[in-house]
């Protein structure tokens, strides 16, 4: 009959199966002692089938199980075991080469940096005799004792007192301020019993996963004075939740000086973002100047070793017009816009015509609309002058002319307060 477990710590994987003609299967024994003692054992291969004079397969074991003064409840990391250490890394003593066998390792995952880690374990007493303990780290023999203030591994149970058949909680801490690799060594050490373990300490940085949904935007050209709006997204994939806040850095775009005003602003400028969700961010791009801006907006989150970076680029523009009026003699004057400016048509005879050009200039990067409307006087009948074309659109770099004629039908006078009104969308207004 099969023994209880702590009469038979020896144990068979696989404990049953079958073996097909002309091959093998492989079992492994483990042995698992509960209680100080010499064990002998028998192990017996029970085939069902096996003819009736055949002495079924057996091994014998034996084993010998010690109690240990001190036992660790951790979970070491495979961090050695697998290469994942650089060879690059030096040793408790400061030089290069492998570790001791003994050395027991734990790892630290940390969700960014300037975060606090925590690492819980206990060491247990299973004897009848209680011992003072002490933590030892290998950094104080090397390292001058203010580069022992900036170690990111702290332990908070540096020594204490392990009663007879209990165990005492160790907590070390670990807080990047970088992102590189940490390691640090440590000796757990009971003086009257002769107890040293070497412990090597592993800190590895976790980039949160906090992004944003793109890097860059091009608002393109817009109108001076006017706005464009973007939204975009800060997305959370972690399970906790983060702060965050922008920080513009304005280069100011090309060929202009640094703009003091903030062309760009950013609606929620600082906030927390929740777990796995994202966040709507609102950008505004207000030129104020005729230029283009290509400058970065960083976007801090916390424990995020390093920022964010949005690319904005836009283009502030204004429209270029100028207006001229021909003369009696066909030479072209500038019109202001500021002041209304006198055409006359002098003497001229019934049902004869006179024509005066206007001229649109276009000198600026965008096309732009121009509207041509006589403004009458209220209880006036409309008098004997038209202006074409009425509308037109004045392509860049380019020129519009008009014609404005008057072919009076009576002798009466032209009316007072008779103007035309010659409008350039978003830009300037002239009154002849």
């Amino acid at each position: 009959e099969p023994l209880p477990p702590h009469e038979a710590p020896f144990s068979a994987s696989p404990s049953h199966g079958s073996v097909a003609p002309g091959e093998s299967v492989s079992v492994t024994v483990s042995f698992s002692p509960a209680e100080v003692e010499v064990f002998h054992r028998t192990l017996t291969c029970i085939c069902k089938n096996l003819h009736p004079d055949a002495v079924p397969p057996t091994v014998a074991l034996s084993g010998r199980s010690s109690r240990p003064y001190c036992h660790f409840e951790v979970t070491e990391s495979d961090y050695v075991r697998t290469g994942r250490r650089s060879p690059d890394m030096p040793g408790p003593d400061g030089s290069l080469g492998p570790l001791d066998p003994a050395t027991k390792v734990i790892e630290f995952n940390s969700l960014g940096t300037r975060v606090r880690n925590t690492k819980r374990f206990y060491v247990v007493n299973p004897t009848n005799k209680t011992y003072e303990f002490l933590w030892v780290p290998a950094s104080e023999e090397v390292l001058p004792s203010d580069s022992m203030l900036s170690q990111p591994f702290r332990c908070q149970t540096r020594k204490g007192v392990v009663l007879a058949g209990r165990k005492f909680e160790m907590v070390f801490h670990f807080t990047p301020e970088s992102v590189d690799i940490a390691e640090s060594h440590w000796r757990f050490q009971v003086s009257e019993l002769g107890i040293d373990v070497p412990f090597l300490l592993v800190g590895t940085i976790q980039e949160p996963g906090v992004s944003l949904d793109r890097t860059r935007h091009d608002f393109g050209p817009l109108l001076i004075g006017q706005k464009a709006h973007e939204t975009l997204h800060i997305v959370n994939t972690e399970h906790l939740p983060f702060q965050f806040s922008f920080d513009k850095q304005f280069a100011g775009g090309e060929g202009g000086p640094v703009g003091s005003e903030s062309v760009v602003t950013v609606e929620p400028a600082t906030g927390v973002i929740g777990p796995d969700s994202k966040l709507a961010i609102e950008l505004t791009f207000a030129p104020t100047l005729e230029k283009n801006f290509n400058f970065n907006m960083e976007l801090r989150v916390k424990n995020k070793p390093q920022p964010l970076v949005l690319n904005v680029k836009g283009q502030g523009y204004a429209i270029h017009d100028t207006l001229h009026l021909g003369d009696a003699n066909g030479k072209l004057v500038e019109v202001s816009s500021y002041s209304p400016t006198r055409v006359d048509f002098g003497q001229v005879h019934i049902n004869d015509k006179i024509v005066r050009q206007l001229q649109i200039t276009n000198s600026g990067r965008f096309n732009f609309d121009v509207s041509l409307s006589l403004k009458v006087p209220p209880g006036v009948r409309m008098p004997a002058v038209a202006i074409s074309p009425e509308l037109a659109t004045v392509k860049k770099n380019e020129r519009l002319m008009c014609q404005l004629a008057y072919s009076p039908t009576s002798e009466a006078p032209l009316p007072q307060n008779l103007s035309l009104q010659v409008q350039v969308t978003n830009g300037r207004s002239y009154t002849l």
